[in-house]
């Protein structure tokens, strides 16, 4: 039972790492195994099940740093942009499979860093737990397929985060880079493996973070790096929508809801163009309870014979649900023919409305974000989990005690741990 709730509570997120483990980038609750001028080597047990090793290396010096530190990582469909322009950059065969969102992706890779070949042996095939390990990966017939997040100022202003999470297996990473100055960074690389940190393999854990920051160093600088940031500061377009205070706005009208008659605008501007007719959007058509930009302008868009996607969020964080995301490259393509139509949708509801004003789309203003909700998820996640009662405050949980355990105290209602701790059935013990 406690292994099914582990696996359950599976992080999902670059904050769900941060909520199970408070102190994640800190000294409580680590243990050092090793210690040099390469960095670091720590570990402890892993709240979900397995353990956690961390590298943690401090000076990295980035040659040609970005102006906005939490721009040091670039997304997963930028460095596939980067590798189809350039293939001989593609040492990895790394390759973008499906793309879920802006900085959010499934990807597949068929080679794997002598670093990664390092970290399977010591913790995977040294440690009796030998897997189809897909986060240390070294080559396979079937290239392995991973699901990789950036996630920008998180948990500080300027933080660059990225999360690996392997898809077949219970395996996964996080790396994040915090600017020490303008151009060094301190960076480290949090791992869940199957089991105990090998500390008899212990006299080659040095040589182990040699090679860590080799990779680390060699990341941050690599060949082409400089034209990928470039790139990626520019990939997405965000769309805004102002001036819609008399009611949500039109889109063109199918035949069936022309037929029927109800609430349709028609407009002479727009039958050259097959766009007469107006009906007003509820959020119902596409089985929404509230409106969102992104899934509104797919509506429009497919209904004016053009195919884009639009997402509501944008590396890691919800947009705001005015705006959206778009590549920019699809926004190129389709602006033309949506910029004409959308001037008669304006027609159309001033006619339907009334006024001066109607609903304008702008491609000009930055992402505006959603306040974060990710303990409320995480509260979710808990209540589907398990029946123990439980309600998140900030970093803590509190936990009704089950009857049958309160023989000896049956007037103490409830007691607080840190959250995967108890769902997961351990006491984790912290060691300086």
């Amino acid at each position: 039972m406690t292994e099914a709730i582990g696996m359950a509570l599976r992080p999902e997120s670059v904050e769900d790492w941060f909520h199970f483990v408070p102190t994640l980038l800190e000294n409580e609750g680590w243990q050092i195994a090793c210690e040099c001028p390469a960095g670091r080597l720590l570990h402890r047990t892993s709240p979900w099940g397995g353990h956690l090793i961390r590298f943690s290396l401090r000076d990295i010096l980035v040659h040609e740093p970005p102006a906005d530190p939490s721009h040091l990582f670039v997304r997963p469909e930028v460095r596939d942009w980067a590798t189809r322009r350039y293939p001989e950059l593609n040492e990895e065969s790394f390759e973008v499979v499906q793309q879920l969102a802006p900085g959010n992706a499934v990807v597949k890779r068929e080679v794997a860093w002598r670093f990664n070949r390092q970290c399977n042996l010591f913790f995977c095939t040294f440690s009796g737990k030998a897997t189809n390990n897909l986060l240390f990966q070294t080559t396979s017939a079937t290239p392995g397929q991973v699901r990789q997040m950036v996630r920008r100022n998180y948990p500080q202003q300027g933080d660059s985060v990225i999360l690996v999470q392997c898809l077949s297996a219970l395996l996964e990473a996080v790396v994040v880079a915090r600017p020490q100055s303008p151009s060094t960074f301190a960076l480290d690389m949090i791992m869940k493996v199957p089991s105990v940190l090998p500390l008899w393999a212990s006299m080659h854990f040095e040589k182990l973070l040699v090679s860590g920051r080799d990779l680390t160093e060699w990341f941050v600088n690599r060949p082409g790096i400089t034209e990928m940031r470039r790139q990626d500061q520019q990939y997405y377009v965000i769309l805004t929508i102002q001036s819609w205070r008399r009611g949500r706005p039109l889109l063109p009208a199918t035949a069936a809801e022309v037929a029927a008659g109800k609430d349709v605008t028609t407009i002479d501007a727009g039958k050259r163009d097959g766009l007469s007719s107006w009906v007003r959007y509820h959020p119902a058509m596409v089985g929404s309870n509230g409106f969102v930009l992104s899934e509104y302008l797919s509506v429009f868009v497919t209904r004016i014979g053009e195919h884009a996607t639009f997402y509501q969020s944008l590396d890691g964080q919800e947009l705001l649900p005015y705006q959206c995301a778009i590549q920019r490259a699809d926004w190129d393509r389709v602006r033309g023919r949506f910029q004409c139509a959308y001037a008669l949708q304006k027609s159309a509801y001033r006619r339907s409305r009334g006024g001066a004003a109607a609903p304008s789309v702008q491609d000009s203003m930055g992402p505006r974000f959603t306040d974060d909700h990710s303990l409320d998820v995480l509260q979710q996640r808990l209540d589907e989990a398990t029946e123990v009662k439980t309600v998140v405050r900030k970093t803590f949980i509190d936990v009704d005690e089950p009857s049958q355990f309160d023989s000896e105290s049956d007037q103490q209602r409830c007691r607080t741990l840190s959250p995967v701790r108890h769902i997961c059935g351990q006491d984790l013990v912290d060691v300086r």
